[in-house]
């Protein structure tokens, strides 16, 4: 649910919509857009892997993200088990979708 608008930051505000307005005009996405993209690319990555190289550079990945968790003072076991439903097939239901748009087979091979 979106916060009521802070009169005191009114400007701030106006800056941020013609700011993505802009970047709407020509097509260029926000960062928090980049990262849901690389994201999602792990993940769809965590779904192709097949050679002991490709399980390697995944684990590295995983455990990155864990790491940077726990720096921000998350509990490791329940980020890992968030990390686990994030990249599950059998969890995420657009997984497969986003196989085939990242065509990480493909870039595999």
């Amino acid at each position: 649910m979106p916060r009521e608008p802070d009169p005191a930051n009114i400007a701030h505000q106006q800056r941020q919509r013609d700011y993505r307005k802009r970047l709407r005009s020509v097509a260029a996405p926000e960062a928090s857009e980049v990262d849901t993209a690389i994201a999602a690319a792990v993940a769809a990555y965590a779904n192709s892997v097949q050679s002991s190289e490709q399980k390697k550079v995944l684990t590295a990945l995983i455990q990155g993200a864990m790491s940077i968790l726990e720096d921000r003072g998350f509990d490791k076991k329940r980020s890992a088990s968030v990390i686990r439903r994030r990249v599950s097939r059998h969890v995420r239901k657009d997984l497969g979708r986003l196989v085939d748009a990242s065509r990480i087979r493909e870039r595999l091979q």
